[in-house]
């Protein structure tokens, strides 16, 4: 059961309970679309789009103030849009955008090169570790403040 970390009108923020990327090398979040009948993004309206953008960046930012501090040596953040392991099981995938971690010293993945994400049955990502319960009220804490400051109301004021 993943945690829920932030939530706006159409979407939720979520730690991955089973990461791609373990919290040693950078760790996992993920934005999912609350509608699960909406497998991409070609099927949100105008405001939801802008919604998804916000939520993005809003998240991105949070784990760029929080995590560094918790021990990550952070040098980037991958966003990333799959879905693709849905068809594998004969599903429809649901929209979501996965944020993943990378840092300086992982070992799981390799050091300025994509992602490498095998098939979740390989038994790769068996031993890795979630980012903490306590990693996860630090970032809900901060994307509340975050979504209170100017540079963040602005955008969904128009």
């Amino acid at each position: 059961m993943e945690t829920t970390l932030f939530k706006s009108n159409n979407f939720t923020v979520k730690l991955a309970s089973t990461p791609h990327v373990p919290r040693e090398d950078g760790g996992h979040i993920f934005i999912e679309v609350n509608d699960h009948s909406i497998a991409e993004r070609s099927q949100l309206s105008p405001e939801q789009i802008i919604e998804l953008a916000w939520l993005t960046a809003l998240a991105g930012q949070a784990y760029w103030d929080v995590m560094p501090s918790r021990g990550l040596d952070l040098y980037r953040l991958n966003y990333q849009d799959n879905g693709n392991w849905a068809f594998v099981r004969n599903e429809t995938p649901v929209l979501h955008i996965h944020i993943y971690g990378r840092t300086r010293n992982e070992k799981h993945q390799e050091y300025g090169q994509a992602l490498h994400l095998p098939y979740v049955d390989t038994g790769f990502y068996d031993s890795f570790e979630p980012l903490t319960s306590d990693d996860a009220e630090a970032l809900h804490d901060r994307m509340v403040e975050l979504a209170q400051t100017e540079r963040f109301q602005s955008i969904l004021a128009d």
